[in-house]
This record gives C-alpha cells, sequence and structure tokens, in this order.
C-alpha cells in the first residue's frame, strides 16, 4: 500500500512546479496592453515634422 503522504507530497510537487512553470513562461512574455510609448511618441513627432514640411512647401508655391 501506498503511503498517503507520499501521495500528498507527490502531488504538492507537482503542483508547484506547473505553477512555476507557468509563472516562468508568462514572465517572459510581453504583455498585449502594453504600449511602446518611444514608438508612439516617434511617430507622432515624425507625422508633426511632415506636416510642417508639407505646409513650408505649400507656402512657398503661393508666394510668387
Amino acid at each position: 500500500m501506498v503511503d498517503p503522504v507520499s501521495i500528498t507530497l507527490g502531488i504538492g510537487g507537482t503542483v508547484v512546479a506547473v505553477l512555476a512553470a507557468t509563472g516562468l513562461y508568462l514572465a517572459g512574455r510581453r504583455p498585449d496592453h502594453i504600449v511602446n510609448m518611444r514608438a508612439v511618441s516617434s511617430y507622432y513627432r515624425r507625422e508633426r515634422a511632415l506636416e510642417a514640411l508639407e505646409q513650408d512647401v505649400t507656402d512657398d508655391e503661393e508666394e510668387p
């Protein structure tokens, strides 16, 4: 007959190992809801620069 303490320890060890593996897996992944604000800021800065450049070109064409 199998000792109940051995069964309990085996189940407990398995649960701890599965939880640890799941935690390590999830810690290695980047959550989808986190946004890289540097990329967002860079995008808007570039868009503003392009708009300003386009406005300068349009202003130069209207001056003659």
